[in-house]
């Protein structure tokens, strides 16, 4: 694993155990939040930051300094060998380094790093209490740690290696011993030592000054041995750093280590982790260190209950899990332990050292239930556990509120999810500190912690949610799921547009063509379907699909060594590259795998085509350092080795490997029909059919198919369309919205362009997700379509925008208001479908239109296209596009579907004529006249909550805004009160503040008419919204006695069924409360307002078949007189939000924002 250092300091300076760093660092800065972003570092596998790696500083030969050096370095060790007067010679001090640091190259490589630096105020209380100096000589003193080639585990003498367990040292008898003294030996001697074997050289001595310098120094070399196995033994990184002067006591054994057991097994054995990422990070040699028995620390990883978190440590490291011991077993094979205990366990490991074996299960504990996922022991570093508090503190920075974009002040608000929030602000609404302070001290038994997930997050540049689909969180191994479960379900739910107080349910069985029917030969061979959404190529610019698997037995790429890596390629494309894989996705010739390193070349060619067809994905170039951290956290150790590409003969698929998931495969659309998102999509079915047959893929009960990249859990589907919109792009906040509504994910993109992706993918099949999809896009660019079509002008021979002089006569306006509509849908209709007669079909539409006018039936939505060979199920949902095909209908019975009331008025998206009418200018009168001809209610509002007078002012036409004003005035002046009465009753918002040109309020102007009625009533508006207000806030509180107390002190059904600004009378408001106290109470009292429609003619019932009460409202509801079978503007029943809840929720939490603003006002009010 990595560690989380840092540039920015992570750790105190006086928890440093180093004297000075090789090398200057860029001078910290003085507020403890600057630089909070740069998180991500290169992250190397030791605690202790790389930067403050300190050589084991020392001089070489005295021939190899000038004269002068050579003095002055004399001098110093004069001054400082003043504590072991055997040792004031250079040359024995040189030979000492050779023989415990490695051979001349080493010391040389050591003498460039700097020289060896003197400290003489480390030594033992043990060396006080000594008779005589033993402490090492300066150079041998400790400074910090050591660096160095990695050591081959021998060591060279003169009588050839000597392997440094060889067991048969421990029976040299006193004349061997002293033979190697005789003949000068030092490296045998330093073996001696390292073996654990020094005691038997303590007494000795030598008529060599060298050799005698070294036996003196014996006790000194032991005692920093020991030191360096009790840190390892008691988790002291500190002290272990502080003894640990010299490369070889990496692998050194001592007599309290039993079976010649190294640090590395020591660590391992007593469950210090940081001690092992300290040493097999730094010291690799140490990981193929073998105690007497020939077993490595990874056979004792592998006997400790921690769900394989220090064998996936070590094997992530380096370590060899195919190294066999002196029985000839593997370190896999330790990892059964009911076929493995009967050889070696935990406990009799402990019971080796002395220890008590009910340590090995005091050590660890389940951090979740039926703990078979985390790391089974808390998180004991400092350093992370610090950059993790930072990151909190990141996370929760005080700042703009949702850190939204200014909107337009006439603008009209919009969910909380069509907000541009910091991915740092949306994490944290799911990372509070009560749940950061229950999972931060976790590890999953792949040795990731919570700064593996959110690293993303804490870049430097401060991103949007809208930019990162995955909100900046990364999924480094499957286990995390479950280990950080409080913090992952919300935010997975949320993602994928989930209630989040609502339960996963199982994922259905993955199914790409739900009208597939079994055979005699398994499945029917499905055609592709042909589905263009745009057949002239001018709102859809271009398409994607993407699919992403990982293969059952291996984890996540990242967690892969170089072998698994290899192993994971090869099975992938054993399958892709073959002809039954070209057959299955419709092609004639294999195509051509390119390694990851062609990708990355800097003239790469396939990298050029690949970006020019969409299908390269986000690749990060690991020769730039600032980089290559990401690389690093993103892809792990051994990128770029191991991944690849696959590109299909026809080079419209790509098929990634080993990037981030196992498989990721893309298709783009054609150039010439971008649109034509069926074609890529049956493409990518039928390839991940093929690859289900002949592969077992990572699958969970509840979310599905799993990846690396949360976003994708489910189906692991992902539809993405440009779309180029460029009247709805002009109020991009009120766009975002209508994607949102509509699980659309919109990604900003230059100009009037957005990238639309689907958002939910847990939860149903491929089918499903592609017909919500395909609807919900071509809802958008019909939207597109028909404000692009109202505006009826023409440009001159300076591209000056004028208006048709027809439509400014009297008959002009005419045919604008009566045939407008449906000429424009018609027409619409013409130009999408392409029929050879054109003329017809006009006619039969019109003709059908009609006739749905009159009857005011139903028109079924049918999922068709002219050029689709595929019939698509209707009774999901909504249809992909809206046609009327069925025009014979007979008349809906009496128990039949209802359409709203303004339903002929009003397109899916709440707007009228009106809506349209009001986005360009008009003559003088032109509107006014437009809308007492077309009698549409100015009180209409749209999805977004608009009046017509609101489009007005976002349109910049402030010269409509107050034609509506003067119209209001003209019935103020003839003194129509019911007119007035119903404005207040629908939730008009413009009435009392309205004046004339001349500045003059409509009370006055009511008033010099002699239309008191009006003055009297006007005065009373005031009044009733209060106490419409008040209604309404006394059901969010759920406070019945009040509810009971307004409507009965005033005109009850009137407040009940007036409508707020969100078009919400009070049964809505009480619904979505889900209190059904208030409900029954409402619903009983005043049944009229269960009729009422809401901003898109949703009833009080539709509200309650999306809620989880759904059984208990429906029932007051329906019990009550609500009708089952009323449709709204979108033609859905109630029913229907029964399966799609996801708009309702919405309008829910829109609610609750409501009820907090209104919590925060009140709360302003008593303070001031």
């Amino acid at each position: 694993m990595y560690s989380l250092d840092s540039e920015d300091t992570l750790k105190d300076d006086s928890e440093a155990t180093t004297v000075a760093n090789e090398k200057d660092e860029t001078e910290e800065p003085n507020e403890e939040m600057n630089g909070e972003h740069e998180l991500i570092e290169d992250r190397k596998p030791v605690q202790e930051s790389n930067e403050d790696e300190e050589v084991l500083e020392g001089t070489t030969h005295a021939e190899e300094e000038d004269e002068e050096a050579d003095a002055e370095n004399n001098d110093e060790n004069n001054n400082e060998n003043e504590f072991d007067p055997n040792l004031n010679d250079e040359d024995v001090a040189s030979e000492e380094i050779k023989a415990l640091t490695n051979d001349d190259e080493e010391t040389h490589e050591e003498e460039e790093n700097g020289s060896y630096k003197e400290d003489h105020g480390d030594q033992d209380d043990d060396d006080d209490e000594q008779g005589k100096e033993i402490s090492p000589s300066p150079a041998m003193e400790i400074n910090g740690v050591v660096t160095g080639e990695p050591d081959d585990g021998v060591v060279q003498s003169e009588g050839g290696q000597i392997p440094i367990d060889d067991e048969s040292d421990e029976h040299d008898d006193e004349s061997k011993i002293q033979n190697i003294i005789n003949s000068g030996d030092m490296e045998q001697l330093a073996a001696l030592v390292l073996n654990g074997k020094g005691l038997k050289l303590i007494g000795k001595s030598s008529s060599s000054p060298e050799i005698q310098a070294f036996l003196d120094n014996v006790s000194a070399y032991m005692n920093k041995i020991r030191r360096v196995h009790l840190a390892a033994r008691e988790g002291s990184l500190r002290d272990l750093q502080s003894a640990l002067d010299r490369r070889k006591f990496a692998i050194a054994k001592d007599d309290i280590s039993p079976d010649g057991c190294s640090p590395l097994h020591v660590a391992t054995v007593f469950g210090h982790a940081g001690i092992i990422r300290y040493l097999a990070g730094r010291f690799p040699e140490t990981m193929a260190a073998v105690d007497g028995n020939g077993r490595t620390a990874l056979h004792y990883a592998a006997t400790v209950n921690d769900n394989g978190h220090f064998f996936n440590l070590l094997s992530h490291l380096g370590s060899n899990p195919k190294a066999e011991d002196n029985m000839g077993h593997s370190a896999e094979f330790y990892t059964n332990h009911e076929q493995s205990d009967s050889v070696l366990s935990h406990r009799m490991i402990l019971k080796g050292f002395g220890a008590e074996e009910q340590l090995a299960d005091d050590m660890l504990n389940d951090q979740v239930p039926d703990d078979l996922h985390s790391a089974r022991r808390l998180l004991d570093d400092a350093d992370t556990l610090s950059t993790l508090e930072r990151c909190f503190r990141l996370i929760h920075l005080p700042g703009k509120p949702m850190h939204a974009l200014e909107l337009p002040t006439n603008s009209v608000p919009g969910s909380a999810s069509s907000l541009r929030t910091s991915i740092t602000t949306y994490l944290a609404r799911f990372l509070k500190r009560s749940i950061f302070d229950k999972i931060k001290l976790r590890q999953s038994r792949m040795d990731h912690n919570l700064f593996d997930l959110i690293w993303p997050a804490m870049k430097k540049k401060e991103r949007k949610v809208d930019e990162d689909l995955n909100a900046g969180v990364v999924i480094p191994d499957f286990d995390v799921l479950v280990v950080f479960q409080e913090f992952l379900v919300p935010l997975i739910k949320d993602i994928h547009c989930i209630d989040a107080n609502q339960d996963f349910k199982p994922h259905p069985k993955s199914d790409f063509f739900e009208f597939a029917k079994s055979g005699e030969n398994g499945k029917e061979d499905v055609k592709e379907i042909n589905f263009n959404l745009d057949e002239s190529g001018r709102w859809i610019t271009e398409g994607l699909v993407e699919c992403a698997r990982n293969l059952e037995k291996f984890e996540l790429p990242i967690n892969l060594n170089t072998g698994q890596l290899e192993d994971v390629e090869q099975i992938l494309t054993s399958k892709i590259m073959t002809p039954q894989f070209t057959k299955a996705i419709a092609e004639t010739e294999i195509g051509t795998y390119y390694t990851m390193n062609e990708i990355l070349e800097s003239q790469s060619e396939i990298r050029t085509i690949l970006a020019a067809t969409g299908l390269l994905i986000p690749l990060l170039d690991i020769n730039d350092p600032y980089q290559l951290p990401e690389a690093s956290a993103l892809n792990g150790q051994h990128y770029p080795y191991g991944r690849g590409v696959y590109v299909t003969q026809h080079g419209n698929m790509a098929i990634w490997i080993n990037a981030q998931d196992h498989l990721r495969v893309l298709c783009c659309t054609e150039t010439h029909k971008p649109g034509n998102i069926g074609i890529a999509y049956s493409k990518i079915a039928r390839a991940m059919i093929y690859l289900d047959e002949v592969l077992r893929f990572r699958h969970s009960y509840f979310l599905g198919y799993l990846s690396s990249r949360p976003s994708f859990l489910g189906t692991s589907l992902r539809l993405t369309l440009r779309l180029d919109l460029p009247h709805l792009s002009k109020e991009r906040e009120n766009l975002r919205h209508l994607c949102t509504v509509r699980s659309i994910h919109m990604i900003t993109d230059h100009g009037s362009a957005i990238k639309a992706c689907n958002m939910q993918s847990i939860g149903l099949t491929e089918w499903q997700l592609f017909q919500d999809y395909c609807t919900a896009i071509a809802n958008i660019v019909g939207l597109e379509k028909d404000l692009s079509m109202i505006q009826i002008y023409f440009l001159d021979s300076r591209s000056n925008a004028v208006e048709i002089p027809l439509f400014r006569t009297e008959e002009g306006r005419y045919l604008a208001t009566t045939l407008g509509d449906p000429l424009i849908k018609g027409l619409t209709e013409v130009a999408n479908s392409r029929p050879t007669d054109p003329i017809a079909f006009l006619a039969n539409y019109l003709n059908g239109f009609s006739k749905q006018r009159t009857m005011s039936t139903n028109t079924t939505d049918v999922v068709e296209d002219s050029k689709s060979a595929s019939p698509v199920k209707a009774e999901r949902k909504a249809s992909v596009v809206e046609t009327n095909s069925d025009l014979d209908e007979p008349p809906a019975t009496a128990d039949g579907p209802e359409l709203a009331s303004s339903s002929d008025d009003r397109d899916e998206h709440g707007q009228s004529l009106l809506h349209f009418a009001c986005a360009r200018s008009h003559a003088r009168n032109g509107l006014i006249q437009l809308i007492e001809e077309s009698k549409v209610s100015i009180t209409f509002r749209d999805e977004l909550y608009r009046t017509a007078r609101d489009v007005s002012l976002q349109a910049s036409h402030p010269d409509n805004a107050r034609e509506i004003d003067r119209y209001i005035l003209g019935f103020a002046a003839r003194g129509e009160l019911d007119f007035f009465e119903n404005l207040v009753l629908d939730g008009y918002d413009h009435i009392v503040d309205i004046t004339d040109k001349d500045g003059n309020s409509i009370t006055k102007i009511a008033e010099t008419r002699g239309q008191q009625n009006i003055v009297d009533y006007l005065s009373s508006v005031k009044e009733f919204e209060e106490n419409r207000e008040k209604l309404h806030r006394a059901i969010r509180e759920s406070n019945l006695d009040d509810v009971v107390d307004i409507l009965s002190k005033t005109d009850g059904l009137k407040l009940a069924k007036s409508k707020n600004y969100f078009g919400r009378c009070a049964a809505h408001v009480a619904v979505l409360k889900e209190n059904e106290e208030i409900v029954d109470y409402i619903a009983s009292k005043y049944k009229q307002s269960l009729r009422v429609g809401d901003n898109l003619e949703r009833t009080p019932l539709h509200y309650a078949m999306g809620l989880s009460s759904v059984e208990t409202l429906s029932r007051i509801l329906i019990k009550n007189g609500a009708k089952r079978v009323l449709k709204d503007l979108k033609g859905r029943q109630p029913s229907y939000y029964f399966m799609n809840k996801s708009d309702i929720l919405r309008l829910q939490e829109e609610e609750q924002e409501h009820e907090e603003e209104d919590a925060n006002r009140n709360r302003n009010l008593n303070a001031d």
